[in-house]
């Protein structure tokens, strides 16, 4: 399959998360599949690093570190109850550039992200996470998107390797 295999025989996924609707439905899209046994998934949370340094310090109460460890929490959570052997950790940084790097530090052998669909002037003034990790990173990268119609449980997925 062309997919390295951990010493115990599992694959090791980087789920990246910021507990919004897309991320949602990659973290359900990742507890569905089967996977081989001994599957490890490090779920990842990034937080602007200014903001991560003064929330922690107490000088701000903007809680996006607060949201970000809530969002690791669920979706560690739910990949727990599917069986999946979880770690899950809140990084200070820019999305892409951290998740690209812990893929790297892992060994990782897939990197699953969520999207949602922009377009236009939006996606040119705020660029895509996902676009940037598939564009650079060492391994296959799974962007999970949401369903294309109202009330979907399920989203549409593309692997790019």
């Amino acid at each position: 399959s062309g997919r390295r295999r951990d010493s115990d025989g599992g694959m090791r996924i980087l789920l990246a998360t910021d507990g919004s609707g897309h991320s949602e439905e990659a973290v359900r899209a990742v507890a569905e599949r089967p996977w081989p046994n001994n599957t490890e998934v490090k779920v990842m949370s990034m937080v602007n690093p200014l903001a991560y340094s003064f929330e922690e310090l107490g000088l701000y109460k903007g809680g996006k570190t607060e949201r970000a460890h809530r969002a690791i929490s669920e979706a560690a959570r739910v990949l727990t109850g599917a069986g999946l052997r979880v770690t899950a950790e809140v990084v200070a940084g820019r999305p892409a550039r951290r998740i690209i790097s812990a893929a790297r530090e892992m060994g990782a052998d897939l990197i699953v992200v969520g999207t949602e669909d922009r377009g236009g002037l939006n996606r040119l003034l705020r660029g895509s996470v996902s676009e940037d990790v598939a564009a650079a990173a060492h391994c296959s990268v799974s962007i999970v998107r949401r369903g294309s119609r109202a009330g979907s449980a399920h989203g549409r997925l593309a692997l790019v390797s």
